[in-house]
């Protein structure tokens, strides 16, 4: 039976902010604001934050966080998401979630589409969540990402689009 995986990878050596995952948000780290996020997440089998740092560790423990110590070389929260699955002996065709460490506001409703999409579409090896914005702000304060379509079929969380707009900004 197909198993819905939440990994929330999270370290503290960021660049650009460096101790992001603990930054205050509204009396909360940041990262436990997203752990309550992730809990949220429609019939998930496990949910665990993966961190090289025990700093975060102990934080996400203090709320009841599973926590998994990963390596410290990892490129991306992607090689830590992996190293997860390695270490957990996931199977193949179970469909593990990577939600940012960095985005408290993630809504739940958004990764449970996704998610589903992705456990009916057996070929589809890997999906990521993306959204219109509704006007430039983001784009203004350097937060947005382009997410560029390719393909016959994308889905949209607020629906299917048929086929992909011919140019992507």
């Amino acid at each position: 039976m197909t198993q819905k995986h939440v990994v929330i990878p999270a370290r503290y050596g960021s660049s650009r902010l460096p101790g992001k995952p603990l930054l205050d948000l509204h009396g909360q780290p940041l990262i436990v604001r997203v752990v309550q996020q992730a809990r949220q997440i429609a019939g998930v089998d496990d949910l665990c934050v993966a961190t090289d740092d025990e700093r975060i560790a102990a934080v996400c423990r203090e709320v009841g966080a599973e926590v998994v110590m990963t390596a410290a070389a990892h490129p991306s929260g992607t090689d830590r998401l992996a190293e997860v699955a390695r270490l957990r002996g996931w199977h193949p065709e179970d469909v593990v979630i990577n939600v940012q460490g960095d985005e408290p506001l993630i809504a739940p409703g958004m990764i449970d589409a996704c998610a589903q999409r992705l456990a009916d579409s057996p070929d589809c090896v890997m999906a990521t969540v993306g959204h219109a914005l509704d006007d430039d702000v983001d784009r203004h304060l350097g937060q947005a990402v382009d997410v560029g379509l390719a393909g016959a079929v994308v889905t949209a969380l607020d629906g299917i689009v048929e086929e992909p707009p011919d140019a992507v900004a």
